[in-house]
């Protein structure tokens, strides 16, 4: 009894996966100037006037000068603050007191 029902499962098994495959297709390639956004694609037309060496040298002047920032220095420095420190927590608790009396939401 075992053996043939291990037979007829093997059977169904078998006419199931032959009934599920699917047709053949054709699968082509897409045309050259067609941008399918699958990675970058680039100018192709641009033509450089500079050697790789004058452009090195040009990043790292304009990052000696401080124009581009990179790394940990990202996102550069930051601008001094005009006020002093007693003078941001004194208007700090102007705004917490006004929030009490509810012009303001905390």
């Amino acid at each position: 009894m075992n053996r043939s029902y291990i037979a007829i499962s093997a059977l169904l098994f078998a006419i199931a996966g032959t009934a599920s495959a699917m047709p053949a297709v054709k699968v082509t390639a897409p045309a050259a100037a067609v941008n399918s956004g699958e990675g970058y694609q680039g100018n192709t037309s641009f033509v450089s006037t500079k050697i790789r060496a004058q452009v090195v040298q040009e990043l790292r002047e304009a990052q000696q000068r401080g124009e581009i920032y990179a790394g940990e220095a990202y996102p550069g420095p930051f601008p001094a603050s005009v006020k002093a420190r007693s003078a941001v927590v004194a208007e700090l608790a102007g705004v917490r007191i006004a929030a009490d009396d509810g012009s303001l939401v905390r």
